[in-house]
């Protein structure tokens, strides 16, 4: 079996130290060009890919990746073409930021869309449209991570870390309803009628 390389392993070969090494690949300007490159050269060698990014954004606290959570299929976010246009201007922003856009899906079963959110690394988290009572909203919710409710669930139904209101992004549905109704019926229509979603996994 391949030993594991460590920054220690290659301080090791080269007879410096761990932080020597580190700064190679994360301070360069530390280090004399010479420095660098035989650090480079050695870790090269041996097989050692560099720092871990992942480990890296943990200690930073930031790894660099907004969550996009949503109820539907993946394939859905590239065929609906409000969720095409969402996400063009949400990766507009992320992108903007020096940030990436991680996909959660709601199309497996509720554990495992559950298990996706809470295993997501992210700094933060969009819910798209959702149910106040699915399973994946409350995981998410329960991780604490900064998060914004776009559409449903309505503020008022959930709360975000410590009882506070989450942020919250949408339209006035009563106002609109009201305008679009006054419209028909200034048409001459009296007989309306209305299709929605269910937006409770418990009421179809």
């Amino acid at each position: 079996m391949t030993p594991h390389i460590t920054l220690q392993s290659i301080a090791d070969e080269i007879g410096c130290s761990a932080k020597t090494v580190s700064n190679a690949f994360n301070r360069p300007d530390q280090l004399s060009a010479a420095t660098r490159e035989r650090v480079l050269a050695v870790a090269a060698r041996l097989g050692y890919p560099g720092p871990n990014p992942l480990a890296a954004g943990l200690r930073r606290g930031r790894v660099g990746a907004v969550g996009f959570a949503y109820a539907n299929r993946l394939s859905y976010a590239f065929e609906d073409p409000v969720s095409v246009a969402l996400l063009a201007g949400v990766t507009a922003v992320v992108e903007g930021a020096g940030s990436g856009l991680l996909l959660v899906p709601g199309s497996a079963t509720e554990e495992r869309n559950a298990a996706a959110v809470s295993a997501a690394v992210i700094d933060g988290l969009l819910i798209f449209s959702m149910a106040d009572d699915d399973p994946l909203v409350h995981a998410a919710l329960a991780r604490g991570l900064p998060t914004v409710v776009l559409g449903e669930p309505e503020p008022a139904l959930l709360a975000g870390r410590g009882g506070e209101p989450l942020r919250w992004i949408g339209i006035d549905d009563r106002a609109a309803a009201a305008v679009a109704a006054e419209h028909l019926l200034a048409l001459g229509h009296r007989d309306l009628g209305v299709v929605t979603l269910a937006l409770n996994r418990g009421h179809r």
